[in-house]
């Protein structure tokens, strides 16, 4: 949301439902800011597919991705999958196959896999646009 890109951009903490409960349920009337108790998983609501990997990294974006509150799947399928993290390969102007093609027709964000390592050490899921696959090859021209 327009709020949540926000909040990112100028490091406000990201709480999760969680944390308002807690707070909510406290024997106090004065909010508690111990939030790290609570963490927010940075990939909610995100559904991950991969492409172009190898079996060990694959299993360690799948694990990341789980471990962060997201779903994982190896099919790419269309109005369930919100995030496929595509293998950049040097010299290649852009990912090929299959699931790359289908991603770009469903509208799909195509990511590099810095998006996934970036979010995990954040805490909190960037703007895809900033990791899209295409824009990272521009930007290795540059």
């Amino acid at each position: 949301s327009p709020k949540y890109n926000i909040a990112v951009l100028k490091n406000v903490p990201i709480v999760s439902r969680r944390w308002i409960d807690a707070c909510a349920s406290s024997e106090t009337s004065e909010l508690t800011y111990e939030y790290e108790k609570f963490p927010f998983k940075c990939f909610t609501d995100c559904v991950v597919c991969v492409t172009g990997f190898q079996l060990e990294e694959r299993k360690e974006i799948q694990e990341m991705v789980e471990k962060n509150g997201g779903e994982f799947r190896a099919d790419l399928e269309k109005d369930v999958v919100t995030h496929l993290v595509a293998k950049q390969t040097n010299g290649q102007a852009e990912p090929t196959g299959p699931k790359y093609t289908h991603a770009r027709m469903w509208k799909i964000f195509v990511l590099s896999r810095k998006w996934v390592d970036e979010c995990v050490r954040r805490g909190v899921k960037l703007l895809e646009h900033e990791y899209d696959v295409k824009r990272m090859d521009s930007s290795l021209e540059l």
